[in-house]
């Protein structure tokens, strides 16, 4: 039997971030799977020919046009196609944003609904933007997400803050994966402007204020006052989002450079010159860099709002989000000795392919469609 499956989520080009990212590899596995038919229902964008070089074969692509504000995306094209197709269940990642209205409307028509809200529901984003959250909550999301068969949440952590802002709904956790990763062929394309053989220390992220960068690079300067001597140098890779004085401060700042968005090979290859990969973010879901650095290889450090707790059993060293935080964990990774932090990345490695492989995250997904398709 073929489950007629829509995938629905705002973009599909990097515009959506780690939750594109995370639900390109998701439809690529599902689309490996036998059993599935899957649309993937989006909101047009200027990069979405080229985005979807990415996306897996064998797969129904829609994209509608959007009018209004560029950060909500009223899309009367993807309302009118969930009333006028047939699906046996859908699957909305993200939230906050029209795509969760015309996912909605399916599930009134009677199919299943999953939503994946992606960290969206966490203190610090639900703090911003307030107006139009409770706007958006009132006139829709609520009712989506109280009709729907299960939320699906990356971590306990997660589940936590689902029951804060709305208690009683069921929820499945079910965590992110990364595939095996092959070795890149080429290196990375910002590897001539450090020095060769320099220690390399990796941000990877939208450069947006919420992943840390602001914290991050005032310890960084006060980190390369105080340890002139460290022959380090601190790499920033991603699209700008919103950061307009971003690049006048790394150009400003002592033994660190702005490589740009890094996809595909250039991003392996990132990965695999990184000695060291750095998030010190106030918010994730469950963020798919670190896992696709640890399995690189890199000696992970970052908040514990990245929510990986069980990496910080060895597998991984906490930033916290202040710069004076931060700033110790910098001095704390100068100063670790080459055997522990070897073995700290096998410890992460092993890690990121036992936990977060696709099979046991397939399984479980298979587990949840099973049950809301019964």
């Amino acid at each position: 039997m073929t489950t007629r499956l829509a995938i629905v989520l705002p973009f599909i080009s990097p515009a959506g971030g780690g939750v594109t990212e995370a639900v390109r590899m998701l439809t690529a596995a599902l689309a490996r799977t036998p059993g599935y038919e899957i649309t993937v229902l989006s909101f047009a964008s200027d990069t979405d020919v080229e985005a979807q070089q990415d996306w897996p074969e064998g797969v129904t692509y829609r994209q509608f046009k959007t009018f209004g504000p560029a950060r909500y995306g009223f899309a009367p094209g993807m309302a009118w196609h969930m009333l006028t197709h047939r699906y046996d269940l859908v699957h909305i990642h993200g939230i906050w944003m029209f795509h969760v209205f015309a996912g909605y409307l399916a599930m009134l028509r009677g199919v299943p609904g999953i939503i994946s809200p992606h960290g969206m529901l966490e203190p610090w984003i639900l703090s911003r933007s307030r107006k139009l959250k409770a706007a958006v909550s009132k006139l829709y999301q609520r009712a989506a997400l109280r009709r729907a068969f299960a939320i699906h949440v990356l971590t306990k952590k997660e589940r936590g803050d689902l029951d804060a802002h709305l208690p009683g709904l069921r929820s499945e956790i079910v965590p992110n994966f990364v595939p095996p990763a092959p070795p890149p062929d080429a290196p990375a394309p910002w590897e001539a402007q450090v020095p060769q053989g320099a220690p390399v220390w990796l941000f990877l992220a939208r450069i947006h204020e919420k992943k840390g960068w602001p914290a991050l690079l005032t310890a960084w300067t006060q980190f390369c006052e105080e340890v002139p001597e460290a022959e380090a140098h601190l790499v920033f890779c991603g699209w700008i989002d919103g950061e307009s004085d971003f690049e006048t401060q790394i150009a400003a700042a002592p033994r660190a450079l702005y490589a740009g968005p890094q996809y595909g090979e250039a991003k392996a290859a990132s990965y695999a010159r990184a000695d060291v990969f750095l998030l010190p973010s106030m918010s994730e879901g469950l963020p798919m860099t670190v896992l696709e650095a640890a399995q690189s290889g890199a000696l992970i450090a970052m908040s514990a709002e990245c929510n990986l707790p069980d990496f910080f059993e060895g597998c991984a060293i906490e930033t916290g989000t202040t710069p004076l935080d931060i700033l110790n964990a910098l001095h704390r990774l100068q100063a670790m000795p080459r055997e522990e932090a070897e073995a700290m990345r096998k410890a992460a490695r092993a890690r990121a392919e036992e936990v977060y492989s696709e099979a046991a995250v397939l399984a479980r997904f298979a587990e949840v469609y099973a049950k809301a398709s019964q």
